[in-house]
């Protein structure tokens, strides 16, 4: 049986929004983020306009949705920066940037008032992963 989530993030992968062809094209207007930018990541991830390079063993290892993803080939043209690819992703970049802290320490999602900015739609979202 396939799962619908993953089907839908295979779509939305196959159908890149906001980039054209030439990654530098809007790569421009992008935004690295501050603390999930690790210099020996193996993956960025574009969410909204913000950028995480963070890495492919962490994120296979904690969610079968990325392990699955990261397994279907890719194109030999696909976007990078700096050698890694890029994956574009609907989420919101402030949910997307909680659930990684959360991912690299553990601590984090304990912490009072980590994520409560983040609404309750957002949540479900990143949940479904």
């Amino acid at each position: 049986m396939s799962d619908p989530l993953k089907h839908a993030y295979t779509e939305f992968l196959d159908k890149p929004s906001g980039m054209s062809s030439n990654p530098d094209a809007s790569i421009s207007d992008l935004t690295r983020h501050p603390d999930l930018w690790f210099n020996d990541g193996s993956i960025v991830l574009s969410v909204q306009t913000t950028l995480f390079r963070v890495h492919r063993s962490i994120l296979s290892a904690h969610c079968t949705v990325f392990a699955d993803m990261f397994n279907i080939p890719q194109p030999a043209d696909q976007s990078s920066i700096e050698g890694c690819p890029i994956v574009h992703l609907p989420d919101s970049a402030q949910a997307f940037a909680c659930l990684l802290k959360a991912l690299y320490d553990p601590l984090y999602a304990m912490r009072p008032a980590a994520c409560f900015l983040i609404s309750y739609t957002e949540n479900v979202t990143l949940a479904t992963l």
